[in-house]
């Protein structure tokens, strides 16, 4: 027998290290490489990250097409309506003063009298008669009034639906005087001024409209803001400061007015000055024989009155005048409700005075021989009229003003027009126009302003100047160049241009270039945008419309100049400042001066802060993972934002500071194998929240990722675990005993709204400005357990925050993840069901429901009145169960619409979660979610008045939709009945009554079924008749075919399956991310009669059961229930066992069931009697078994993990006395939540250390009082109660205790609002019985109200040869030949469709519904594509910010791998575990920091990035620093740190907040794979 000394054969036969690197060292142990193998996560994610990578690209494209398109019809509205504006112009000159040159083509003029053939050469000019003019007169007045039109229908809709204000009598007053001026100026511009300039001159005087903007921004300059700097150079700036301040001290809190702005200011305006001067003054100059302007005064008059109308936006309330202030103050006021009120009557009012002053000006300039031929010449004007053509032999090139001793005239003609040219002019000027002004603010609304509106729009004056320009040289040498295209008599002003050089000189154009940049420099604003994402018309213009016949300078300067950032650099160094204010522990009193405290708002209170609170109960491991991926996202994201702007000094608008809570029902069980009473533990699945963790953020961050353990708290609602995140957020996990307080979801969001916003906002010791303030910008994102979302997911449903103030709740697109058959039909459902149905109620008033897995809630809307208290109601009558607690998200949702809330829908924000997989699970969901929505919205429609008066967003026609649509859905079983009765008819060949009663009778026994039997039978009965109405209506689909042939393709089933069918394919066409959800119609097809009949039965008829339904588990017994339960089983034995003994019939039927015996086929009958066909004794079930043996193993686990848990080494019980001590080193006391009794630090516990613990232990019991008795029993069933705190598969995290001030905040909201509610069964039948009668009476008239329609259309169709309505189109012609053949007597009959009346009412009903749910879809899917757009970024190339040389460790070890062939394979598992085994917890902030300071800020990577001068200079400053702290140490040393950073840095860090996860993910693995 040969022997080993063991250490010495494992000496001998140890594989040597391979040097190629450091040896890992883990836990002071080597690496154990057996165990290297690994399993990476897949690189393109399921849910979100897969459906998001292509979705991104498509996303850009669209910005890209966004820019160009929005580019190029705003340039061209603005450029063909302010040109076609001009050639309108040119036209009204006076009578005597414009000529034409002709064009010669046609051969000949005919005249009434005799022809004339034309000589070649001699010339001819068309002059204007008065008719023509009275057609361009009319076009100008149009053009000018139909902005104002829309304006007034704005303002009557806004008043008619919406709230407003009577605005102060001066304020309207000085408003309208303000319009009229402008009226005035604009009608004297285009009617006296304009038209005695060439076009030219007058597009160049269109840019000296901004006399009254110029003067009012000049006076309403603001100081420069005193300075904030960095605390690092604040001792040195302050110095500074005071040394240029005469050491005041004052330097921070000095204000400069910009005065190097207001002399820029100035010359603007003396600029524009010059325009409405300068002019005039040179023709003024010149004698009065020779002089081109005859009302030369018009123009200075004129651009000073029309600029007055644009003096709004310009005013600030920070100027240093006092009338600007008052200004200002007229505008807020506008802003705040009185706009609407006030233009609608100024509206009309500029409509009249530009008539009137039109009126005058051209009865006083000559184009009216008589005042009334405006009127009476009116039709003549737009049709066919004579204008006058006139031979002259000496021709005048390169103009076309002509006087009358200029030519001799040789013949005289008439010729006549063609009919509506001016209408069509106008309609081009009107939809240029308004085009322009709809895509631009569009520009301003998805951020694309500079390119798409400013740079457009500041080109238009030029570009149109050269179109007309080039236009005249083209005519001037050939009057017949727009021959075809432009009428011969109508043409532009054109100028005698000659040379160029000279024009410009000689006549004064060299000035329009100061104009031009006078114009530039006042609407500077327009580069630089402020208004928020998706602001509103009202957030983006002053005025409600635009001015058409100057659109251009309509549309700069009346864009709004001021605007809101949410927050700025500053603010962000301010946040860090307050930090400690911030999260002070809250106070009750607020203190003795309130109004003291009125400045003590914080610029971190602006910032955006979101609170994602989801609800946890029964959750799988993957829903767990995939919630948890979402939360890591967004943890990422923050960080990579949060370091961005420090180092950066940038401004982010999406920035947000974010917190996860989750809130874990039913979270503890008892430890049954405890026997020394009763301790809680947690139960799996908290077990699985924490394992799975590390597996979450390892998915996210592309590599092995370990997070910090959470840290524990006991709390009185049952416990609290606290995980710090790498980047910094926190994930809070609220675990709930329900023997301390009430379960169940509803009673979670309870509890996160009264901690969130009633204990961390309400609670702080601040003013009441700042709470508002807090309240502003506080959210709670409401999630499931199984969500899965993005970040951008998130950031759109704010900017529908910002975007609107009342905006009370958001959801985004739900889609369903799973897979099978019930799966698809969801996904189908909801597709259709956003699609159409929600994008409807956003457009047409609110969304309804909000759904709890992915909402946007505001704080500010949470708090209001009768909404967060009403939602503490617990239940108590049998309605109150069925709204309260089957669909508590739209009851929410219901609270907060009744007080005025909008709550919308963003397409644009997906969202995926999980869906029932079984028929049986779907069938309870919708069993819960049914009868709650017919109960919210009839409690929103019974309290319409209310609710429209309070709400301003739901109007009487949208309560009118929504009865509609309530019509629908209780006469939705008897309709589809009558559908498939007909689908049989026609299928089946077989009568009407024959296909009524086939159809009624299975119906009729599944109604019993619900009524009387168990939901197991119910179930299993609606699975197998919705098995057959699925073939069914396949057999439906073939008969619908042939009564679309028989009847033809207008009858009214093929045009209602052509409208759905349409529709369904337009709103996938219009959604192309989601088109694939089309092929799954199919399967909603087939389900219909399942879905919209069996199942609504089903619902109605269980409205009495109020359980989940979902997601149930079998529960834990404690010992008392088991033992209760032992006691009840042998009390049933013995009196069993009586009744065997006696020797009566019943006695002898139970000796014969003693048997374990099973039937094949089992029934019973509402638990009466149970029927066993086919039996046979019950044999043992193997899964039975293995279960049992599973629950013997857990109990010997949890019994090993205890003794290990209470050995020496793990900190148990050593000694009479001793407890374990928390890591921190003090006994904490969790039941009490009293002060801990601090204790000696020691790591490793000695045997020397234990008689000092136990003394000081000793000590502090003798302490206590006289009960210290019951005192001691009570702390060790509180420490029983908080056993759970030692589980050790909650991680080794510290013990904590919670604050004294949140304790009693807890204890008072459970004793308030959330006891825990005890079993009382007199109660509990009370309601049963309550709501059994619930059910009796919603199912009586439900029943009888589809009875009575089903029985009356039913009627109405066997009788419609005597009742009918004749359906008008694809009528059938029945031709007869009557007489002999030869000649034939033709005689036609019409045979039309006939339809019983009460049919064609609800064809046209439904048909009506879908037309207004597809307007409403197309009208939400253009929002939805301009919030996709605006923001979408360009920028997000990946930016590598490391060399792409390896490190010369990196190398040497690369240098070998290419000779290795196949044990690379090796080699990369052992590089896996090395980077495991030295790898801690994720920093990621510290990543990210340490990161940029590696970079060159030469490198082009780092140029690329957009980033200020101050940021560079800052960014520089720190290296320096950084470089100097290192000076001391080696430079090997430092290259060895810096090359050990590159190598374990995130990966996703190199995009430093510019490109998307999946972008960096692939770049890293293409690296990998090069590699």
């Amino acid at each position: 027998m040969v022997t080993f000394d063991i250490a010495e054969t494992t000496e001998s036969f140890e594989p040597q290290p391979e040097h190629n690197g450091p040896q890992s060292i883990e836990n002071g142990a080597p690496v154990e490489k057996w165990d290297a193998f690994i399993a990476e996560p897949p690189a393109i994610d399921t849910g979100s990250e897969a459906a998001m990578v292509w979705v991104r690209r498509f996303e850009k494209l669209m910005l890209i097409i966004a820019y160009i398109l929005t580019f190029a019809i705003v340039i061209t509205g603005v450029v063909v309506g302010k040109g076609v504006t001009m050639f309108m112009i040119a036209q009204v000159s006076p009578v005597d003063s414009r000529v034409l040159p002709y064009c010669k083509k046609g051969g000949q003029i005919i005249d009434k009298t005799k022809d004339y053939e034309i000589k070649k050469d001699r010339a001819l000019y068309a002059d204007s008669i008065e008719t023509e003019q009275v057609a361009w007169v009319w076009c100008l007045f149009f053009a000018f009034a139909i902005p104002e039109v829309l304006s007034f229908l704005r303002a009557s809709r806004i008043l008619l639906f919406k709230k407003w204000e009577r605005p102060k009598f001066l304020d309207f007053f000085f408003v309208l005087v303000m319009e009229v001026l402008h009226v005035i100026g604009v009608s004297m511009l285009v009617f006296l001024a304009l038209p005695q300039l060439d076009s030219t001159h007058a597009l160049a005087l269109t840019n000296c409209l901004a006399v009254i903007p110029g003067i009012m921004l000049i006076l309403s300059r603001e100081p420069k803001r005193p300075k904030v700097v960095d605390n690092q150079n604040e001792n040195e700036n302050e110095e500074n400061e005071e040394n240029e301040n005469g050491g005041n001290g004052q330097g921070n809190q000095s204000v400069k007015m910009p005065w190097v702005k207001v002399g820029v200011d100035a010359l603007a305006i003396l600029a524009q000055l010059s325009g409405a001067l300068t002019w005039p003054i040179l023709q003024w100059s010149k004698s009065s024989d020779t002089a081109e302007m005859k009302y030369a005064w018009a123009v200075p008059l004129g651009i000073i009155l029309a600029s007055a109308g644009w003096w709004e936006c310009f005013v600030t309330e920070h100027s240093k005048v006092p009338i600007v202030k008052i200004l200002h103050g007229v505008r807020v006021r506008m802003i705040d409700g009185t706009r609407y009120f006030t233009y609608l009557w100024i509206s009309v009012i500029k409509v009249l005075v530009f008539f009137v002053v039109m009126w005058l000006i051209v009865m006083f300039n000559g184009v009216l021989i008589e005042p009334l031929n405006i009127f009476s010449k009116f039709t003549e004007s737009f049709n066919q009229h004579g204008f006058n053509v006139t031979e002259i032999e000496d021709q005048i090139l390169g103009g076309s003003r002509v006087t009358e001793d200029a030519f001799e005239t040789k013949y005289e003609a008439t010729i006549m027009t063609q009919r509506l040219i001016p209408l069509y002019v106008l309609l081009i000027q009107v939809g240029c126009t308004y085009g322009a002004y709809i895509f631009s603010k569009f520009a301003c609304k998805v951020q694309i302003q500079e390119f798409s509106f400013a740079l457009p729009l500041s080109m238009a004056v030029p570009a149109c100047m050269t179109f007309v320009l080039v236009g005249c040289g083209f005519r001037a040498a050939d009057e017949c160049a727009f021959y075809g295209v432009v009428p011969d008599n109508l043409f532009f002003e054109c100028p005698a241009i000659g040379d160029y050089l000279s024009y410009l000189w000689n006549e004064h154009m060299w000035l329009w270039a100061l104009w031009f940049l006078s114009q530039l420099w006042i609407t500077m604003h327009i580069w630089s945008p402020r208004s928020t994402r998706l602001a509103s018309t009202e957030e983006i213009f002053g005025t409600p419309m635009y001015c058409s016949l100057f659109i251009d300078q309509s549309l700069t300067l009346n864009r709004r100049h001021d605007g809101k950032n949410d927050f700025t650099f500053e603010d962000m160094q301010a946040d860090e400042q307050d930090e400690a204010q911030f999260n002070a522990s809250p106070s009750t009193t607020f203190g003795e001066d309130e109004q003291a405290k009125r400045s003590d708002v914080k610029s971190k209170d602006k910032v955006t802060k979101i609170y994602g609170c989801a609800t946890m109960w029964h959750e799988t491991k993957d829903e767990m993972i995939e919630m948890l991926k979402s939360v890591f996202r967004i943890d990422k994201d923050y960080a990579q934002r949060k370091v961005n702007q420090e180092y950066y000094k940038t401004i982010d608008k999406d920035f947000y500071e974010w917190e996860t809570h989750i809130f874990f029902d039913d979270a503890f069980e008892v430890d049954l194998e405890f026997d020394g009473g009763t301790r809680n533990v947690v139960n799996s699945f908290v077990k699985l929240l924490v394992r799975v963790m590390d597996e979450a953020a390892s998915y996210v961050h592309g590599r092995n990722v370990m997070v910090k353990p959470p840290t524990k708290y006991p709390a009185p609602h049952g416990g609290r675990l606290v995980w710090t995140l790498p980047g910094k957020t926190k994930i809070v996990c609220h675990l709930k005993d329900k023997d301390l307080i009430r379960h169940k979801k509803r009673w979670s969001q309870c509890m996160y709204m009264y901690y969130l916003l009633g204990y961390k906002i309400m609670e702080l010791a601040c003013s009441t400005q700042r709470k508002e303030v807090l309240a502003e910008n506080t959210f709670i994102l409401a999630l499931d357990g199984d969500i899965d979302f993005q970040p951008n997911a998130v950031t759109r449903l704010v900017d529908l925050m910002k975007k609107n103030e009342k905006l009370g709740a958001a959801c985004g697109r739900i889609h369903p993840t799973g897979s099978g058959f019930m799966q698809w039909y969801q996904r189908f459902e909801y597709a259709i069901g956003h699609w159409l149905q929600k994008s409807t109620e956003h457009v047409l008033g609110c969304v309804l429901c909000s759904p709890g897995c992915f909402s946007l809630f505001r704080a500010q809307a949470l708090m209001d009145k009768n909404v967060m208290k009403m939602y503490t109601t617990k239940s108590e009558k049998a309605m109150d169960f069925v709204q309260f607690d089957q669909g508590e998200d739209r009851w929410l949702c219901t609270l907060l619409l009744q007080r005025g809330w909008r709550v919308e829908y963003s397409a644009a924000s997906d969202a995926f979660t999980a869906c029932p997989e079984g028929f049986d699970e779907f069938y309870n969901q919708r069993r819960r979610w049914m009868p709650s929505t017919i109960a919210n919205i009839f409690d929103v429609l019974s309290d319409y008045k209310s609710v429209t008066k309070q709400n301003d967003d739901i109007s009487i026609f949208y309560i009118a939709y929504q009865m509609m649509m309530m019509v629908g859905t209780v006469l939705g079983p008897g309709t589809i009945f009558l559908m498939i009765v007909g689908a049989f008819t026609a299928a089946f060949s077989i009568s009407n009554w024959t296909s009524f009663l086939v159809n009624l009778i299975p119906l009729l026994a599944f109604m019993f079924v619900c009524f009387a039997l168990d939901s197991k039978i119910q179930l299993y009965m609606a699975q197998i008749m919705s098995a057959v109405y699925a073939l069914v209506m396949m057999a439906v689909m073939v008969g619908i075919m042939l009564q679309i042939r028989e009847d033809g393709f207008l009858a009214p089933t093929t045009l209602s399956i052509v409208l759905v069918g349409g529709s369904f394919i337009l709103g996938a066409i219009v959604h192309p991310q989601e088109f694939w959800c089309l092929p799954y119609g199919l399967i909603y097809y087939i389900t219909i009669p399942s879905m919209y009949l069996l199942l609504v039965i089903y619902s109605i008829f269980n409205m009495n059961v109020v359980s989940w339904g979902t997601r149930e588990m079998p529960k834990k017994k404690s010992k008392a229930e088991i033992e209760e339960e032992k006691k009840k089983e042998e009390e049933l034995k013995k009196e069993t066992n009586k009744k065997k003994k006696d020797g009566s019939l019943l006695g002898f039927l139970m000796n014969q069931t003693d048997k374990s015996e099973k039937g094949s086929v089992e029934f019973s009958f509402a638990n009466l009697f149970k029927c066993m066909c086919f039996t046979h004794e019950e044999a043992d079930d193997p899964k039975k078994q293995l279960v049992k043996i599973a629950a013997s193993l857990e109990q010997v686990n949890a019994r090993l993990g205890k003794i290990e848990q209470d050995g020496p080494g793990n900190g148990g019980p050593l000694g009479a006395g001793f407890r374990r001590r928390s890591s921190t080193g003090r006994r904490v006391s969790r039941g009490s939540f009293t002060a801990p009794v601090p204790l000696p630090v020691n790591e490793k516990p000695s045997e020397g250390s234990l008689p000092e613990v136990n003394h000081l232990m000793e000590q502090s019991m003798d302490s206590s009082d006289s009960d210290s008795e019951s005192n001691n029993n009570s702390s060790d069933e509180e420490e029983s109660a908080n056993f759970w705190i030692h589980d050790r598969e909650l991680g080794n995290g510290q013990d904590n205790v919670l604050k004294g001030s949140e304790i009693i905040f807890w204890r008072k909201l459970i004793e308030r609002y959330l006891q825990p509610l005890r079993k009382n069964e007199e109660k509990e039948k009370k309601q049963a019985q309550e709501l059994l009668d619930l059910r009796n009476q919603m199912v009586f008239s439900f029943f009888m109200l589809n009875a009575v329609f089903v029985v009356v259309v039913f009627l109405l169709q066997q009788q419609k040869d005597l009742l009918f309505i004749r359906w008008p189109l694809g009528a059938k012609a029945n031709v007869t030949y009557i007489g002999p053949k030869t000649n034939p007597v033709v005689e036609v009959d019409y045979e039309y469709l006939e339809l019983e009346p009460i049919g064609v009412v609800f064809v046209v009903f439904f048909a009506f519904i879908l037309i207004l749910q597809v307007i409403g879809m197309l009208f939400h899917r253009w929002g939805t594509m301009s919030q996709i757009i605006s923001t979408t970024r360009l920028l997000t190339r990946v930016v590598k910010l490391v060399s792409d040389e390896p490190t010369e460790e990196r190398a040497s070890y690369k240098k070998v791998r290419p000779n290795m062939g196949r044990r690379g394979t090796v080699h990369n598992l052992l590089e896996k575990q090395q980077e495991k085994s030295t790898s801690g917890p994720l920093d990621l902030q510290g990543d990210i920091k340490r990161k940029i300071m590696t970079m060159d800020p030469e490198h082009p990577a780092f140029k690329r990035l957009s980033v200020s001068q101050s940021g560079i200079a800052e960014f520089q400053r720190r290296a320096s620093i950084s470089i100097m702290q290192d000076q001391g140490q080696p430079i090997l040393e430092r290259e060895r740190r810096r090359s050990i950073l590159v190598e374990n840095l995130d990966p996703g860090v190199y995009n430093m907040g510019l490109v998307g996860d999946d972008e960096v993910s692939r770049d890293a693995d293409s690296d990998n794979s090069q590699e």
